[in-house]
């Protein structure tokens, strides 16, 4: 189980460097994808978008880590039976779940009473 330091660290450091990657990708071929916008714009759009995909993922990964592993058999076996949906529930999750997380746990390690795991 990861600590709330590793999760800031794994998941911001995911953030930045695909927030960096996808927007010079959208900033360099705006002309080929006729984007009505400028060049910085289009950075930002699209680098947002790309950290909070990757960011989300690593989220969703983590997170449902340490949820199954808490879980009876039962429920293992039927998380691998129906992995197309555990997959979508664990991307949607994780990126849906990203930033209000991101911000907890932060608050947490700033406040320093809350176990020190990310639950």
């Amino acid at each position: 189980m990861l600590d709330r330091k590793e999760y800031l660290i794994l998941t911001s450091v995911s953030f930045w460097f695909w927030f960096f990657t996808y927007g010079t990708l959208g900033a360099y071929n705006r002309e080929y994808l006729k984007l009505p916008f400028n060049g910085y714009v289009a950075f930002l759009i699209y680098g947002f978008g790309g950290g909070l995909l990757i960011g989300g993922l690593i989220s969703g990964i983590i997170l449902f880590a340490n949820i199954i592993k808490r879980q009876k058999l039962f429920i293992k076996i039927l998380a691998c039976v129906l992995f197309p949906l555990t997959l979508v529930l664990i991307f949607q999750g994780g990126i849906w779940s990203f930033i209000p997380y991101g911000i907890y746990n932060l608050v947490a390690l700033k406040k320093g009473g809350i176990e020190n795991k990310c639950e």
